[in-house]
């Protein structure tokens, strides 16, 4: 009897890699064209929705941009615009002075120290009523400015 050729032997099975890499590599480079595809069509397909809503509203007459709400809504005098008002009274009121700390209004007070407050209806101790009479005073430019913009309408953030 004769012995067997070693090169007459089988090949070696495949390992799991060397049977299923390719196959991996194709999944994976479909599954990223399908991805890419999908999130393409769906830009375009909310572009194109986006785009038909704009047109509706452009139809109603409405503003989209800033250039339409320039038109719709005419510019406000500055002497007539409450935002301005108001700004400029946040400039000048501005950090006040540390006498006012102990005015819970403004935010300045420890929560112990806001408890110890009268309650709504009740009067003010002698001392924070005068430290009130002296903010008023001090500010009476700026709190009249508010008041006086109460009468305004107008207003304009540009």
């Amino acid at each position: 009897m004769k012995s067997p050729d070693p090169s007459d032997s089988p090949e070696p099975a495949p390992g799991f890699l060397k049977r299923f890499w390719p196959w991996l590599v194709w999944g994976v480079f479909g599954f990223i064209v399908l991805a890419t595809v999908g999130v393409i069509g769906f830009r375009f397909y909310i572009r194109h929705q986006i785009d038909l809503e704009y047109a509706k509203i452009r139809a109603a007459g409405y503003p989209l941009t800033p250039e339409d709400f320039a038109k719709y809504y005419p510019p406000v005098p500055d002497a007539e615009n409450r935002v301005l008002i108001y700004r400029d009274f946040n400039k000048k009121m501005g950090a006040l002075p540390p006498k006012y700390e102990s005015l819970p209004h403004l935010g300045y007070q420890s929560h112990t120290n806001f408890m110890n407050w009268p309650k709504r209806g009740d009067p003010l101790p002698p001392q924070l009523n005068d430290l009130v009479g002296e903010l008023v005073k001090d500010y009476q430019p700026e709190f009249e400015s508010i008041r006086r913009s109460r009468s305004l309408t107008n207003i304009n953030f540009n």
